[in-house]
């Protein structure tokens, strides 16, 4: 695939993955779009052009694309979902009418009003795995550490229930303990979750995140990264299981090494 000085519109939150993607994909030439509140300067310097908002302003970022003949974009970063009940969210005419026309502002249903938009303007919104294949978890032990029997029916029990928040979009992460269902994410984010259920159960759980049934692989994809292996050290979890080939593994050498050492368990189902 020969990707060679093309044009590649991003759409950037916060969070490492914006960065590792720019770092690991070359020879592209990089059209950002990016918020003061979540995005990090850093990026700047590898755009071929950039446009900063400090408001939710979707025509603005149409025109920036269409300026500049963009025709295919990626999402990157997070965004907290939080933010819709912020008293001081902004949003241009555009992005009103668009969130008008939902019959829900859940994330997926705001990421497909969106594809619907730029569609009508030929603009293309990217997989990422398009990109990051090495990225990915595979199935079975990524870190060589193999979970126990009693484990592995715990991995199992939450893997059903999890599969069943992810269809209700929900969220993506559960936390279990002796087959008991401690710690559901929603709003809060995975690293919260998983605090929480830290606080109702004490050390030992296992955490389990999954894709959502038949996961758009252009949108808000199951993330695990070197914070995660912090806030899973910080709560004394035993075990994580990510749903293999769909969960992103941000510098994922460094997540092996650290989830290895500190004894957690990382196994790809």
């Amino acid at each position: 695939m020969e990707l060679i000085n093309q044009k590649l519109g991003i759409i950037t939150g916060y969070g490492l993955l914006p960065e590792i993607f720019i770092k690991e994909v070359q020879n592209l030439q990089f059209f950002i779009v990016g918020f003061n509140r979540f995005t990090s300067k850093k990026l700047l310097k590898y755009a071929k052009g950039y446009l900063l908002l400090k408001e939710w302003k979707l025509q603005e970022i149409i025109d920036f694309f269409q300026n500049n003949e963009v025709k295919k974009i990626l999402f990157l970063g997070y965004i907290p979902h939080k933010i819709l009940f912020s008293k001081s969210l902004q949003l241009d005419k555009k992005a009103k009418d668009l969130f008008n026309r939902l019959k829900k502002n859940s994330a997926m249903d705001i990421f497909y009003g969106l594809l619907d938009e730029f569609k009508k303007l030929g603009i293309e919104i990217e997989p990422i795995d398009k990109y990051l294949k090495n990225s990915f978890a595979e199935k079975g032990s990524i870190n060589g550490l193999i979970p126990t029997e009693e484990e592995f029916e715990n991995i199992e029990f939450g893997y059903k229930i999890a599969k069943q928040i992810a269809s209700l979009d929900i969220g993506l992460t559960v936390v279990v303990k002796n087959k008991v269902i401690v710690a559901v994410e929603a709003l809060e984010g995975t690293d919260s979750c998983i605090v929480r259920a830290s606080k109702l159960a004490g050390e030992g759980c296992v955490v389990v995140k999954v894709a959502r049934p038949n996961q758009d692989m252009r949108f808000d994809l199951p993330v695990i990264g070197p914070k995660t292996v912090k806030i899973l050290n910080s709560a004394k979890v035993k075990v994580i299981a990510v749903e293999s080939d769909k969960t992103l593994i941000l510098n994922k050498k460094e997540v092996i090494e650290r989830t290895k050492k500190s004894g957690i368990k990382l196994y790809g189902i």
